[in-house]
């Protein structure tokens, strides 16, 4: 250990100084590589997240055939609102038997718990929510979407479950979540049978998807935060069966377009049944402003 008066080693260990310089490397070579494992761990949950989106969207696909066309849409419970309005709540059981695995529903880069509770009623995570435009308009008829290519059928949520292996979801029984739907607007996403969203509330679905273009509406805020959980952005699934990474600016939100022209707006738009009044538009399909927009027009 150390050396000697002529500067040669009297033993086999190393100098404090080779130890220190030794350590600075190693610092400096984790610096590099832990985010290269970093960023690869998130293209493989992004990859795997997107392959999920693809298999939902050949179940969308298959039961909107089996359907006659029409979207999996349901009924909101009576408790959500004071009347009972055309939403595709509980779409994730509608589609479930073409699905056939509760782990398709839940994105590897969404933290919400995989499964809760037991039984009948094990509620498993949903990370996607449904474009509930399709089922707002008077009906759900797929057939009237103007530009399938450019219309959101899912996006990225997260803190959202629900009873997916039951047709219904549980709205029968006891289920207080269900598969969410929303359009993108602040205050219109839907994933909870007993009350309407309230802001910091951490039970209630959020947006992953960072802010889309037109989102912001009163005083609710349905986002997790302004980026979207795959690299600033998130995947989306279109309506003619496409998947695609988007930022959040790149997607127009909003209540359908009246025409498939129409330049997206801030109100201009009637929610059903609610008499809020003007909402937010979304971009017309074939306005080609952006990548993708939630108007069905």
């Amino acid at each position: 250990m150390g050396t000697t008066m002529n500067g040669r080693r009297s033993g086999t260990g190393f100098t404090l100084t080779e130890l220190m310089i030794a350590l600075a490397i190693v610092a400096a070579l984790l610096a590099i590589v832990l985010p290269v494992f970093t960023s690869a761990r998130g293209r493989a949950r992004q990859a795997s997240c997107l392959s999920n989106q693809r298999q939902l969207g050949v179940a969308l696909l298959a039961y909107v055939q089996d359907a006659d066309d029409q979207a999996p849409t349901g009924l909101s419970p009576t408790t959500l609102f004071a009347g009972r309005l055309p939403l595709n709540t509980a779409w994730a059981g509608r589609i479930y038997p073409y699905v056939r695995s509760p782990d398709v529903f839940r994105c590897p880069a969404d933290g919400t718990p995989a499964v809760t509770g037991a039984g009948t009623l094990a509620e498993y995570a949903v990370s996607y929510g449904l474009n509930r435009n399709l089922s707002d308009s008077v009906s759900a008829d797929t057939t009237t979407a103007t530009a399938p290519s450019r219309t959101a059928l899912l996006f990225e949520v997260t803190q959202s479950a629900a009873c997916v292996t039951l047709e219904d979801e549980g709205l029968s029984v006891s289920a207080t979540r269900v598969s969410p739907v929303g359009n993108g607007v602040d205050g219109t996403l839907l994933g909870w049978t007993r009350a309407i969203n309230t802001p910091g509330n951490d039970s209630f679905a959020l947006y992953e998807t960072g802010r889309m273009d037109n989102s912001v509406h009163g005083t609710h805020d349905d986002y997790r935060g302004r980026k979207g959980r795959h690299g600033g952005g998130a995947n989306y699934l279109a309506l003619d069966g496409h998947v695609v990474w988007l930022r959040g600016a790149q997607v127009s939100s909003g209540f359908s377009a009246r025409r498939s022209t129409d330049a997206q707006s801030a109100d201009g738009c009637s929610y059903i049944g609610d008499g809020l009044g003007p909402m937010p538009c979304a971009e017309g399909a074939t306005a080609g402003r952006h990548r993708l927009t939630f108007s069905v027009r």
